[in-house]
């Protein structure tokens, strides 16, 4: 991928999911803290409990951010598509990761050095301005799906990730969507086949 189009994701997704609009110098600024890192399929960007010296920004793929539960199970926290974020636990003080990510599919990263980029941030009203949007959106984000779990049953859960992540559904392993939804991949396989069942009867909705 060429900096013309490197420049162009970001300028598109500050605008897009921040709502911050950035020029050309904002994006060389960034751009001169950072490496972009091609990972194949499978590969692991960091593990858990590692130290966090980068913020990554997809410009291509997929990652799959998770937990391990109590018996060791992979429980996925997030799924990070083009133009959006990644490990940036370390901008908000943690010196080392909570959770591992993993590519899904070749992905290329951006890698942001994380000490450098709050130091820029602090001396950047606009940068400011885009941490503060980027601090809010993981927060409705939290709140989001902490109202999934707490009022919606795993069909409305589904259904719901399908109208977040609809380019995902057939992107994704159908085992991290479980882990992702809280249920068992066979639970899931049971929700879809009802799903599917209801909406040939109707005609294709779902409804």
């Amino acid at each position: 991928m060429n900096q013309e189009s490197v420049v162009a994701k970001m300028l598109e997704a500050s605008e897009k999911y921040l709502h911050i609009k950035l020029d050309m110098n904002d994006v060389s600024s960034l751009l001169s803290i950072s490496k972009i890192q091609m990972y194949l399929k499978g590969q692991t960007i960091i593990g858990i409990n590692e130290k966090l010296t980068h913020m990554g920004f997809v410009l291509n793929g997929i990652v799959r951010s998770y937990y391990l539960d109590m018996d060791g199970n992979e429980i996925t926290k997030n799924f990070h598509k083009e133009s959006y974020l990644l490990m940036d636990e370390g901008l908000i003080g943690y010196d080392r990761s909570i959770c591992a990510y993993e590519t899904l599919e070749d992905s290329a990263i951006i890698l942001f050095d994380v000490v450098k980029l709050r130091n820029m941030i602090q001396n950047s009203e606009k940068l400011k301005d885009m941490y503060i949007a980027a601090l809010e959106s993981g927060i409705k984000y939290k709140l989001h799906r902490e109202n999934e779990f707490l009022m919606n049953n795993a069909t409305k859960r589904y259904l719901q990730f399908e109208k977040d992540y609809p380019e995902l559904v057939d992107r994704v392993k159908q085992a991290h969507i479980s882990t992702y939804l809280g249920i068992t991949p066979e639970s899931l396989s049971r929700i879809k086949k009802a799903l599917n069942k209801t909406s040939d009867i109707n005609g294709g909705n779902y409804e």
